[in-house]
């Protein structure tokens, strides 16, 4: 092909893409005929993200902190983990000394604190005398304080041969 034939073809090939040229990004143009900018964002596309970025934080940061149910009953939870460690304790006390302790303390159990992380519930050792020799068997307790007293539930207690009351909160 000689040079006018060229020239022919690419106005041809010009014309196909909308008066733009395959070689030159620079200077292409959008479909209405204005040159196209490159790079960045326009300010509604911004908008847009920063609004669903927002809205998935705002639920986010609700869904954690729950309703004042969900809050009772996470600490609910956290007594009765609180209960079966001191239940665990119990157990590898009565091993090394053939019976349980009322103590919870460092000359005792040594559980560290008598009440659960944050101070929603109180924990406390039993050793019922009527109920079997003393020193084996025990009930431990965990009163709720606070805001917590309002948890339907109530004291939360396990005993030495797994009874767990009340029975519909465990």
């Amino acid at each position: 092909m000689n040079r006018p034939q060229e020239e022919t073809a690419m106005k041809r090939n010009a014309r196909k893409h909308n008066g733009t040229s395959r070689t030159s990004f620079l200077n292409a143009r959008n479909p209405l005929g204005s040159r196209r900018r490159c790079g960045g964002f326009k300010l509604i596309e911004l908008a847009a993200v920063l609004a669903v970025a927002s809205t998935l934080g705002i639920s986010a940061v609700s869904a954690s902190y729950g309703s004042a149910e969900d809050r009772l009953q996470a600490q609910r939870v956290n007594a009765q983990a609180a209960l079966s460690r001191v239940a665990e304790l119990q157990e590898a006390h009565f091993l090394l000394n053939k019976r349980y302790t009322q103590q919870l303390g460092s000359e005792g159990l040594d559980v560290g604190s008598t009440v659960t992380p944050g101070g929603h519930y109180a924990l406390s050792v039993e050793l019922p005398a009527g109920a079997c020799p003393e020193g084996y068997c025990y009930i431990l307790s965990a009163v709720p304080q606070g805001a917590q007293a309002d948890d339907e539930c109530g004291t939360l207690s396990l005993t030495s041969d797994g009874t767990k009351l009340p029975a519909g909160c465990w």
